[in-house]
This record gives C-alpha cells, structure tokens and sequence, in this order.
C-alpha cells in the first residue's frame, strides 16, 4: 500500500474499532438493572437466583456467538476482502441491536439473549479489522505496534461508551435502559455509512468464485485454531482470556452488589478503567518494547494483572470482617491492572499473527478470535453460577488462571 492509503486504511480501522466499542461499552452500566432490578428489568417474577443465571447467561451468549463469528468473517474476509465482511458484519450488528432495543422495550429476556448471541457473531468485525492490521505489519514487534492503536481506539471507545450509558441511565428508567441501545444502532449504522464510503476497495487474498465451495470449507476455518502445532499457544491463550473475561464480566455486578454501586457509578469504573489502558498505549508498551522482547513484555502484564486482582480478592475479604469499606483500593488495583493487561493481551495477538503468512491472516486472527469467545464464555457462564459465593472467589480465580497462563506461553 502506498503511504496515502495506508494513512487512509489506518483511520478508517481505528474508526471502526472505537464505533464498534463505543456501541459494546454503552450497555455495560446497564447490565445490572436489566436482570437484577425486580421494576423496570427484563425479569420482574423469577426469584434472584434465576435472574442471576440470565445474567451470566447474558454475558456468556455474546462469545459464544464470538466463537463462530469471529473465525467464519475473518476466513470469509480473505475470500471475499476486508472491505466486504466489514459491512456485513456491521448491517448485522444493525439488526442484532435493533432485536436487543425491542426486547428491552417489550421486556422479554429470551428475545435479548438472542440480541447478545447475534451481537457477538457479528462483532467478529473486530477479526477483520485486526486482520487488515496484521495485512499492513511485517514482523512481531510491527504488529504489536498498530494493535496497539487499534486496541487505543477500542479503549477510547471504552471510555465514551460507558459514560454515555451512565448518562442516559440517568432518565426515566424505562426510557434509560431502551436508549443505550438506540445509540449502539445508531453508532453501527454510522460505522456502516462511513466504512462504505471512506475504507479503501482491496482485492481478496484468495480467489474463490464457488460459494458451495465455501460454505463448506466453514468446518475447517472453524477447527483451524485447535490443530496440533497451537496447542500450548491455545491453553496458554485460553487460560488468560478466561481469567480476564471472569473478572471484566463480573466487575459491574461486584461493584453493585459490594458497594452498592449504581449505573453512574460503573459508568465512571469503567471510564477511569479506559484511562488506564490509554496509559498502557502511550507510556508503558512503548517503553517495555524498547526495553524487552514480546515474551517479556506478555509475562510482565500476567504477573502485574493476577497480583492486582489476588490484592482485590483479599480487600474483599477484609471489607467482611472489618467493615471498612476500602472501595478505593479495589480503584487503584484495577486501574494498575488495566495499565498491564494490554501488554499480555497486545503480545499474544502479535504472537498469534506471526505464525501465518499474509494471505491467512483472517484466518489465524479469527482462531484467536475464537479462544478468547469460547473463554469468555465460559467466563460468563461461571459467573452466573458463582454470582452468590464470596465476593472474592471469581476474583481468586482470575488471578489463578492468569497465572497458570504463563506455563503454556513459557513453552512457545
């Protein structure tokens, strides 16, 4: 790509990852007064317990659709170009909030899961745009060097979302949990427009004419990541993004349940949260990738994330006995957490990307793609049964499995 179209192609992909997290960040707040508020929720006569299920339920569907979306658009991606699946992926994501704004209003909470399962196939947009990076990258640390804008955008994306739920949370609260929803749609069908008229048009990597064709080759863009040769990539990979999705899904309703947090209040988490990770990108990756090597720089978030969240485990439990209400710490360990996980989080990605050539791309960042949905899965899934243990218990478990990442990661 000559200089102008890359500077072109650049924009338009930071563009469509920070719309696409602004869209996903703008329900986070809301979350807990969807399934757990008895008035205005989805859910107004199942006793707690059920409606705890359907809220870790609720998280868990949005991966799962992950774990086919993200490999079958970004294989598709190098059949058809990046430029064609973008706005597939994008009219889809249209539609899914379009279901999840009617089920709000009509408070049905069978019709919002299939919101969140078609939300996350469809998010698999994200596949793309990290393989149109991965397109442009020549080598490991080149890689990790646009992720990391891409994941900035993400961020800033975030950050907005968040606050932009937390505010509209803040009307009548019927009309508050309809219009997050309402500003996802319009944020995708924005990300639709401005794809279509301003990603540059590129050829496919691969030339397939026969749709038969691939349709059937599904099956093995699917099962493409669990081959021999990324075994301990996958375990290791798999491990880090269940410790991660454990602790980010069950945040919100740990926030609301320890402290008594409402919308606004999480809104305002995640937005500081989002700060964080903006000092990741422009203070400390660039610092470690001068310093260390990619392996280092990934070892390094694990071990400074998993501290973080073993220390906020053990506040909990010291709120319990003393009382002393010591939010302010769970504050500053997850900020210090969200300044390190980009490095784990960037370094596997790049990692990932490394072992395959360029016309594969969609492929093996769909497969990554791929292990981190099937974990956040079951993330989510545990979440909705441990949703009544400790405080600290998912918090233990994510710095455990956080840890036991670096084992599988040490051996590639």
């Amino acid at each position: 790509l000559v200089g102008s179209e890359m500077c072109i192609r650049d924009s338009s992909l930071c563009l469509l990852i920070f719309l696409d997290s602004t869209g996903a960040g703008v329900i986070y707040p809301i979350m807990p007064e969807l399934f757990l508020n008895p008035i205005y929720g989805l859910i107004t006569h199942q006793e707690l317990f059920s409606r705890s299920l359907m809220y870790g339920l609720a998280f868990a569907l949005f991966p799962l659709g992950g774990l086919l979306g993200m490999p079958i658009l970004g294989a598709l991606s190098d059949q058809y170009s990046r430029r064609k699946i973008l706005l597939i992926g994008l009219a889809g994501l249209v539609f899914s909030y379009s279901i999840g704004a009617t089920a709000v209003f009509i408070k049905d909470p069978f019709i919002f899961l299939l919101s969140r399962l078609l939300s996350g196939f469809f998010i698999g947009t994200y596949t793309v745009a990290s393989a149109a990076i991965s397109d442009i990258s020549s080598n490991p640390k080149e890689k990790m060097f646009h992720f990391k804008w891409a994941m900035l955008a993400s961020v800033v994306g975030f950050i907005i979302g968040p606050l932009i739920g937390a505010t509209a949370s803040l009307g009548p609260k019927q009309e508050a949990l309809i219009l997050p929803f309402l500003i996802s749609l319009f944020l995708s069908v924005l990300n639709f427009a401005l794809i279509f008229i301003i990603f540059p048009k590129t050829r496919a990597t691969k030339l397939t004419n026969s749709f038969p064709i691939i349709v059937g080759k599904q099956l093995e863009y699917i099962t493409h990541i669990f081959r021999r040769k990324y075994v301990f990539m996958r375990r290791s990979y798999f491990l880090f993004q269940f410790g991660l999705g454990l602790y980010i899904q069950s945040i919100s309703i740990f926030l609301a349940k320890a402290y008594q947090y409402k919308s606004g209040e999480i809104g305002l988490f995640f937005v500081t949260m989002g700060i964080a990770i903006s000092i990741n990108a422009l203070i400390i990756e660039p610092f470690l990738n001068k310093k260390f090597s990619i392996r280092v720089t990934v070892i390094i978030g694990i071990i400074i994330t998993s501290l973080m969240y073993f220390i906020q485990g053990l506040i909990v439990i010291i709120d319990d006995f003393f009382l002393l209400k010591l939010s302010s710490i769970i504050w500053i360990a997850s900020f210090i957490s969200y300044m390190f996980f980009p490095l784990a989080s960037i370094g596997f990605q790049a990692t990932f990307s490394a072992t395959e050539k360029r016309d594969n791309q969609g492929v093996i960042m769909g497969g990554s793609g791929q292990i981190k949905s099937l974990s956040w899965f079951m993330a989510g899934l545990l979440v909705g049964v441990l949703l009544h243990s400790h405080e600290s218990t998912l918090l233990i478990i994510s710095a455990i499995c956080l840890l036991l990442s670096i084992k599988g990661f040490l051996k590639l």
